[in-house]
């Protein structure tokens, strides 16, 4: 669920900005840095909105399950054996971190 939560939500940071970008262009091509200055705050509000967003707070898990991993490695919470570590996509986060 997780996944395709963050799939829409980088489908609709993408929509967002390629509208806006054409609003910002056409915009400033009929009123110059009046239109400008009004659509500002607007690209503020959407990065309020990637803030609090599903791939943020992902990220932020990964880190936090990066150290936690890596904490249990240098315990050696698994024995003297030796360990692979495998990771894609924020998984690949995880190992990294």
């Amino acid at each position: 669920p997780i996944l395709r939560e963050m799939g829409k939500l980088l489908s609709n940071f993408v929509k967002n900005n390629a509208a806006y970008a054409g609003t910002t262009v056409v915009g400033q091509a009929v009123l110059g840095t009046a239109f400008f200055a009004l659509t500002w705050p607007r690209a503020l509000i959407n990065a309020a909105d990637w803030i609090d967003s599903s791939w943020s707070v992902a990220q932020l898990r990964a880190d936090l399950a990066g150290t936690e991993l890596a904490n249990a490695l240098a315990d050696r919470t698994q024995g003297h054996r030796p360990v692979t570590l495998v990771g894609f996509g924020m998984g690949a986060r995880v190992v990294f971190k």
